[in-house]
């Protein structure tokens, strides 16, 4: 019995690998194809309503909000809401300061710690009606033309969020930097670009933009501690809505750099994964063609292939399946590394980011075992916050006290 119990889990996992391995390859051919150019539109830009939710972010929250006084969006379209989630350190009045005398600008200030998505439920209620609602993390830089181009996408009816490159810029500080650029690359220049391509929803970030009649239907922003943008992302896939991948559309993001840092972040994007299998469409449920739903599927999976990667290699070990199995899957791993990479524009540095790539995919796999365990623990779940060195940027200007801040409680 014993035998027949190892001998079926072995094939079981050489069929997993090889479904992984499948959908790599697929996505890296995707990539590499020809995209159909698409005409521009010279329609008036929707309205939108752009949330900012910070907490504790005092040191760095400067750098976003230069980079948000440089948006180019057409006059009258664009309302801002800054949100302070309850803040113990000076991020209100960085907030507050950069408000004030700004036109359709407005800091809402709770009362009390909700979490991110609570704070983005808050600041869409408090501000005016609008066509798309954007998400800025208090931790990223968009470029001046990254709106236009993401609300550009909206001419298309079927399109519920449009979902922007957010760039490494640190890649090159530290050895875990460079791994977590590698990833981000991977995620968003090939699978992201690959599922954009071949008609599926790819997954959402901190820079999104959603179509706000999408996100009414699905009920809005979830109640989860974090996560909230796979949870989305999900459940308006679920929903019969497409999400597009925009590389032209980039916003700067800076990556983690040490190995508490790492571990922390992987910890908690598994954990969202798991929760995010739980997004229901809402009250009206689309029909949604089979290739989303095996790619939705494939995606609640979440860092299955890391998992089905140790087995082969223990099976392999033991001779119950070919060494040659997880080496081919480690193969196609690399291919899909080195597209990244060329993709990015990094091939210069090609042999340092598959080095530290080698290096931390034990890491990697190592932080997936260990969620997978906290889950099925049911242990709770914990958001510690990563510290991340920002490029210095000149201070805004218009630096004077504030007195425009809208109080939660009225609601």
């Amino acid at each position: 019995m014993v035998d027949v119990l190892v001998a079926t889990s072995a094939a079981l996992t050489t069929i997993a690998l090889g479904v992984f391995s499948l959908r790599r390859i697929v996505l890296v051919g995707a990539v590499w194809s020809r995209s159909r150019a698409e005409q521009g539109s010279s329609a008036e830009l929707p309205s939108v309503t752009l949330l900012v939710a910070a907490r504790n972010e005092a040191e760095t929250i400067e750098a976003t909000l230069a980079a948000l006084e440089k948006l180019d969006y057409p006059s009258g379209r664009l309302f801002i809401v800054l949100i302070d989630d309850a803040s113990v350190d000076h991020t209100r009045s960085h907030l507050e300061r950069w408000a004030k005398d700004r036109p359709l600008t407005a800091v809402l200030a709770l009362p009390e710690r909700r979490g991110k998505s609570a704070a983005l439920k808050a600041g869409m209620s408090a501000a005016p009606a609008a066509d798309l609602i954007a998400v800025c993390d208090a931790d990223l830089r968009p470029r001046p033309q990254s709106l236009r181009i993401l609300a550009a996408a909206f001419r298309d009816e079927s399109v519920g969020a449009a979902v922007p490159f957010l760039s490494p810029e640190n890649a090159l500080q530290s050895g875990v930097a460079s791994y977590a650029a590698v990833e981000s690359w991977l995620h968003q220049l090939v699978t992201s670009a690959g599922k954009n391509r071949l008609g599926l929803s790819p997954a959402a970030n901190g820079g999104t933009l959603y179509r706000r009649s999408a996100l009414d239907e699905i009920g809005g922003f979830p109640q989860v501690y974090s996560g909230e943008d796979v949870w989305i992302a999900t459940a308006l896939t679920r929903a019969g809505w497409r999400i597009r991948f925009l590389r032209e559309a980039v916003i700067d993001n800076t990556v983690v750099q040490s190995w508490k840092d790492y571990w922390q972040q992987h910890l908690r994007w598994s954990r969202n994964l798991f929760s995010a299998s739980a997004a229901r469409a809402g009250a009206s449920e689309h029909a949604v063609n089979i290739l989303r739903r095996i790619e939705l599927w494939m995606q609640s999976a979440g860092y299955a292939d890391r998992l089905a990667m140790v087995g082969a290699l223990v099976f392999a070990a033991v001779g119950r399946i070919p060494l040659w199995i997880p080496l081919l899957y480690g193969l196609v791993i690399a291919v899909q590394l080195v597209t990244a990479v060329i993709m990015a524009g990094a091939g210069s540095r090609i042999f340092r980011f598959l080095a530290w790539s080698g290096v931390f995919y034990a890491v990697d796999v190592a932080a997936t075992v260990t969620s997978v365990v906290l889950h099925i623990l049911r242990r709770p779940r914990s958001w510690n916050r990563t510290a991340r060195n920002r490029p210095e940027l000149e201070s805004i200007s218009r630096a004077n006290p504030a007195d425009l801040a809208v109080d939660a409680r009225a609601e």
